[in-house]
């Protein structure tokens, strides 16, 4: 028995809301994510990307401590958010920090 399923689907609808409002919470998500960790986003790309992966990322780690999200906008947008905080994290303790400024 497999520890996790995951399902690819064969063809993404670009035009359906469901796939729109994806990308939508991703983007919030990373958004924030990025604030939260960097004090300042990481640009509409990273940021966008961070929350897409984010998200799969939070889901996978709830599907594997067995919390249940459920469905509907807030819980997705939590669990977007919290994925791409942890992403975030580890990224930049893997780099020793996603972006250095310069003084």
């Amino acid at each position: 028995m497999p520890l996790v399923t995951i399902t690819i689907p064969t063809g993404v609808d670009l035009g359906s809301a469901s796939f729109w409002l994806f990308l939508l919470v991703g983007l919030i998500a990373g958004f924030l994510a990025s604030h939260f960790v960097q004090g300042h986003g990481g640009g509409l790309l990273v940021d966008l990307l961070a929350g897409v992966v984010g998200s799969f990322v939070g889901h996978w780690l709830a599907a594997l401590i067995g919390i249940s999200v459920g469905t509907g906008l807030l819980p997705q947008l939590i669990t977007a958010f919290v994925g791409a905080l942890i992403l975030l994290l580890v990224v930049r303790g893997l780099t020793g920090g996603l972006r250095r400024r310069r003084t």
